[in-house]
């Protein structure tokens, strides 16, 4: 079957998943089913067990080996996280520091906070969520309205896009737990985190996906740094989903999820001081986690990821979409366009001299593309031609969000 094929069978967005099963359960037998799954495969730590101090002087001696600077590495209530992770084994748990080390090289870490996330504005939106200070073991708190998520909109979220968001989430926490250190004195190696399923309905399958890559993703580059978490508002449908998440959820974060019933203002005050938790969940914070609604959702996402505002235009199966610009020498040529629910187009910029049509340039030639931005600034008289070429398609129109101009000069 071919991939347009596999794209009409099914609404858009991810894979299909499977049928959610539906049961009657309450928090507590929630609660049960997470502890009765995972345990023994959790793996606890004391940083003054001897075992433990001798299995991470060999995880610093084993990198040492491998020519990894001592100043690259984390402090040794970080680092034995990778050994954790990797069941206590040296060589892995090296591997695994070193495959972390180069990641955070080539998507330049160091300075993604100062860089911001992609597409902040959409994404906060589509996920609204927030970020507190502390609960009363100094983990930062992270307040992410599940329920709330707009699934049919993240569904058109590319997946490096997303990826690179939730990394900066995750930066984000672990910048804040470095500074609660320093401000408390001690160790603060992990996060609270608070989800919210209020309003969480059978669209919230089409977005598994994005959990999955993100699990995967905490994983590999931020093991451990998940503390607990708390579940507030489950569903009717819960039990069913959990049956698709827990596939994906280590094991360690499992035994660390809590299940809050009705009473959850109460039992989160146990654990947050009021002034760090939001007035909606019985604390006396002034900043509840924002919402937004479906118009002001679609209204941000007819931008592109450096703020600019785009068009709207479908593209029917078996046709093309193409504009024309002129212009002079020094005039500016910019487009940029994504294409909704990770469909693509054939994309072409071609360049047609004025003082000889024969010669024309490709400025930009692509198969199958969900999203694309370029410029070119015009060393004569010339016309541009832009092309979407949804030719190739049989069955699927697509929904184009683009910008195409010419700045004068």
């Amino acid at each position: 079957m071919s991939t347009e094929e596999q794209k009409n069978t099914q609404q858009p967005g991810k894979q299909e998943e499977e049928e959610v099963p539906m049961t009657e359960m309450s928090p507590d037998d929630i609660q049960s089913e997470l502890n009765a799954t995972g345990e023994d495969q959790y793996v606890s730590v004391d940083l003054d067990d001897d075992a433990v101090k001798k299995a991470l002087a060999e995880l610093r001696s084993e990198l040492a080996a491998r020519e990894v600077a001592e100043d690259d590495l984390w402090p040794d209530y970080l680092l034995v996280k990778f050994l954790q992770i990797n069941w206590m084994n040296v060589d892995k748990a090296a591997q695994n520091v070193v495959d972390v080390l180069a990641w955070r090289k080539e998507r330049k870490m160091e300075t993604i906070l100062e860089r911001g996330p992609p597409l902040d504005g959409l994404l906060n939106k589509i996920m609204p969520c927030s970020f507190y200070e502390s609960d009363k073991d100094g983990r930062p708190v992270f307040i992410e309205k599940t329920g709330k998520i707009a699934t049919w909109q993240l569904a058109e979220v590319d997946e490096q896009t997303f990826l690179e968001h939730h990394a900066w989430v995750m930066e984000r926490m672990c910048q804040m737990a470095a500074d609660n250190t320093k401000k408390l004195g001690k160790p603060v190696h992990d996060v609270t985190v608070i989800m919210d399923l209020q309003g969480v309905g059978l669209g919230h399958r089409n977005v598994l996906w994005y959990a999955r890559k993100a699990t995967q993703m905490d994983t590999v580059y931020f093991p451990y740094r998940v503390g607990r978490v708390f579940v507030l508002n489950t569903p009717w449908m819960m039990p069913g989903l959990y049956e698709m998440v827990k596939v994906f959820l280590p094991a360690y974060i499992k035994s660390n999820v809590h299940v809050l019933g009705a009473d959850y203002k109460t039992q989160l005050l146990k654990y947050i001081d009021a002034e760090h938790l939001p007035e909606e969940y019985g604390g006396a914070c002034k900043r509840n986690v924002p919402e937004y609604s479906v118009e002001e959702i679609k209204k941000e996402m007819l931008r592109d990821q450096t703020g600019e505002k785009l068009l709207e235009h479908h593209v029917p199966a078996g046709q093309a979409f193409e504009l024309t610009f002129d212009g002079d020498k020094g005039d500016v040529f910019r487009w940029s366009f994504r294409v909704a629910y990770e469909y693509d187009v054939e994309f072409t910029a071609t360049l047609v001299p004025k003082a000889d049509p024969t010669k024309t340039v490709q400025l930009a030639r692509t198969a199958r593309i969900i999203t694309a931005k370029g410029e070119y600034t015009a060393t004569e008289p010339c016309t541009v031609h832009f092309k979407w070429d949804n030719s190739y398609s049989y069955w699927n129109g697509k929904d184009l969000r683009y910008s195409a101009t010419v700045n004068k000069q």
